[in-house]
């Protein structure tokens, strides 16, 4: 596939290479697919050809303190995503790029992400809620190095599997 295929009815391979650190770009370019590391949220949402819209800050939102300012869908791999894209305060500059499945999802892409990326580095939190009821368990994932270049993925998988309760994301930052 052509790694730099548009996403959403443009092709996927562009966002296997920035999920799975494939993409050919020089580190100065890496990011997403059509958007660099420091671009503006204008030549964001110009640059993906209509798969990501202006979206108004909101602080409860916010990854890192940085600002939420566009957003997004795509399917990868059979899994669907929502995107967001972070912005920094002071520059206004692109800095993180965060995927999130439906909770009945979060298996399937952990799986994309381990079979294109590898071993992630990984560590599992279990904290009880309340005695005798299933624990809270939260496992963080982190892959660096190698293709991704100066880039990095990192994941969290939170669940009260029993209670039907999950949550997952998949940030990537430069």
């Amino acid at each position: 596939m052509n790694p730099r295929a548009r996403l959403g009815g443009h092709g996927l391979a562009g966002i296997f290479g920035i999920l799975c650190g494939l993409a050919i770009a020089s580190p100065a370019l890496a990011g997403f697919e059509f958007a660099n590391w420091g671009m503006t949220v204008d030549q964001v949402i110009s640059a993906s050809n209509g798969t990501a819209v202006q979206v108004r800050d909101d602080k409860n939102k916010r990854i890192q303190d940085k600002l939420r300012l566009a957003s997004g869908r795509t399917n990868l791999d059979g899994v669907s995503y929502t995107l967001d894209y972070f912005f920094e305060p002071k520059t206004k500059g692109l800095a993180l790029i965060n995927f999130v499945p439906a909770k009945t999802d979060c298996d399937a892409a952990l799986s994309a992400h381990k079979s294109r990326l590898g071993t992630p580095m990984e560590k599992r939190k279990e904290s009880v809620i309340q005695p005798g009821k299933p624990p809270l368990v939260q496992v963080e994932y982190e892959w660096s190095g190698g293709f991704l270049g100066s880039d990095k993925v990192s994941g969290v998988d939170v669940s009260v599997k029993e209670m039907g309760i999950r949550y997952c994301q998949f940030l990537r930052t430069g």
